[in-house]
């Protein structure tokens, strides 16, 4: 009887747990092509787009045009775009950019999304440590 008690505490733990994260988190981009498109149709108002791995993470292989800010240095080195503008945040697991997407909100931006893990990123990734340009397949 005592396990049964156990595993029910647990089980709504991470409900609630996983409620608050993807909430805390999860703000306009959730899947590949939202995000595709919000990068490809960017004219007048351009869009940010955040990898906040680490620096060797990000030379592995990050999505084209993201610029690197790991997520622990966010509060030191915040992103140049202005506080207006539409920023796109992400990481290996997601974890990281809930994080820095509620530092980049404590700090005045204003239009915060999160992407989530670069898992659901399905296009091509470039490897080095400069952005590389958005290259859309038709």
């Amino acid at each position: 009887m005592v396990w049964f008690w156990v595993v029910l505490v647990i089980v709504v733990l991470y409900l609630v747990v996983s409620t608050v994260m993807r909430r805390a988190g999860s703000s306009g981009v959730a899947t590949y092509d939202e995000l595709r498109n919000l990068l490809v149709q960017q004219t007048e108002d351009p869009v940010t787009l955040i990898d906040v791995r680490t620096a060797e993470e990000y030379r592995s292989g990050h999505i084209p045009g993201a610029v690197n800010i790991p997520h622990d240095r966010i509060a030191d080195r915040p992103p140049k775009a202005s506080k207006d503008s539409k920023v796109v945040v992400y990481c290996h697991t997601g974890s990281r950019s809930v994080a820095a997407r509620a530092a980049l909100k404590r700090m005045g931006y204003e239009d915060v999304a999160n992407f989530g893990r670069i898992g659901k990123w399905k296009g091509r990734v470039v490897e080095g440590g400069k952005p590389g340009s958005l290259e859309v397949e038709s």
